[in-house]
């Protein structure tokens, strides 16, 4: 298609954005990670009021990596996920990834029928989830059959961590804290074909009908974490490996999901609340953290135009639906940023 009939490529010239990013990194996704780690070694997740680094945040990677390929999965097959946006989600993915596993991440929230129609149909070969979810999972195992099962309390990454771990009621089934401490960085070596090899499966409803799989490779995620991070345009160079943004969106889902690989991918320190409704929370950490950017979707925003938003000079980016010009003009004058 010429260039006259793409006329989005004037305001691309505009902004310093090129036609194209092409050649993509001939590069699994697990080094989004890596990569940052190297560059960024004092930026990180803040979960809870604890703080990781990307160093960290790497070793943990490849320990679970390690795990995971120490119960004898093997290279394409499936892990699923029931985890909030949290610490343990981003090295769950970036593990999965890393041992040449494919992720599918779900919901708790989700009714019990469309999820174990989720695992039917993904046939993960292990799951790993936070404790709470347990008696969602009982359930489910009740009739999809999910062999390796790990556990994290959500407090393994907060200022706070368990001092104890009483014995799972699945069987077979393991602590994540306890797996992280007692297995060495280890992971498998894994070649790659990124053009083909799948890096996740994201379960859409679309409008009607269950839930469908969607096949994305390494090459699909990670063009799009590029891709996503010139949205600001050349400005974005300035901000790398400095800004901190407040995640609020669902990592489950495939706008959340593709921002925090973004996010990692531009060396920001990234801001995880748990619960997408929390908007409460979200305030006291922009207070607590002075955040640049909160990424959110219209309800959080209009939520937070309700609460005690004055003067904290935040950018809001809204997705997933439109935002009423009411809602905008509410939040850039209370937070005294932009939206």
């Amino acid at each position: 298609m010429a260039g006259a009939d793409l006329p989005w490529l004037k305001e691309y010239r505009v902004f310093g954005i090129p036609e194209t990013f092409k050649p993509y990194p001939d590069q699994p996704v697990y080094d989004i990670l890596y990569k940052t780690a190297r560059k960024h070694k004092n930026q990180g997740l803040i979960q809870m009021d604890y703080m990781i680094t990307y160093p960290e945040v790497k070793d943990h990677v490849d320990r679970l990596a390690t795990a995971l390929h120490n119960t004898g999965l093997k290279k394409g097959d499936r892990v699923a996920t029931l985890l909030p946006t949290s610490i343990q989600f981003v090295i769950a993915d970036y593990a999965i990834s890393r041992a040449g596993l494919v992720h599918i991440p779900g919901s708790s929230l989700e009714p019990a029928d469309q999820l174990q129609h989720k695992f039917k149909e993904g046939s993960p070969h292990a799951l790993i989830c936070l404790d709470e979810y347990l008696d969602v999972i009982r359930d489910t195992l009740r009739k999809v059959q999910i062999k390796n099962i790990i556990v994290s309390k959500l407090a393994d990454y907060s200022l706070h961590k368990p001092q104890n771990y009483e014995p799972i009621k699945i069987k077979e089934a393991l602590w994540w804290a306890e797996l992280i401490a007692n297995t060495p960085p280890n992971p498998p070596d894994v070649t790659f074909d990124v053009e083909k090899d799948l890096e996740l499966i994201l379960f859409t409803g679309g409008t009607t009908g269950l839930p469908k799989g969607c096949m994305l490779t390494h090459r699909n995620v990670y063009a799009n974490a590029i891709q996503n991070g010139n949205a600001l345009g050349r400005s974005h160079l300035l901000a790398e490996g400095v800004l901190t943004v407040l995640m609020g969106l669902p990592f489950f889902h495939s706008y959340g999901h593709s921002t925090m690989h973004c996010m990692t991918n531009e060396g920001y320190n990234q801001i995880l609340i748990p619960d997408a409704r929390d908007t409460e929370s979200m305030v006291r950490m922009i207070r607590e953290y002075h955040p640049f950017i909160q990424i959110g979707v219209p309800t959080q925003f209009l939520k937070l135009t309700q609460g005690e938003l004055k003067d904290v000079n935040i950018l809001g980016i809204s997705g997933s639906a439109p935002l009423s010009r009411n809602v905008q003009e509410e939040f850039e004058k209370k937070s005294g940023g932009g939206g």
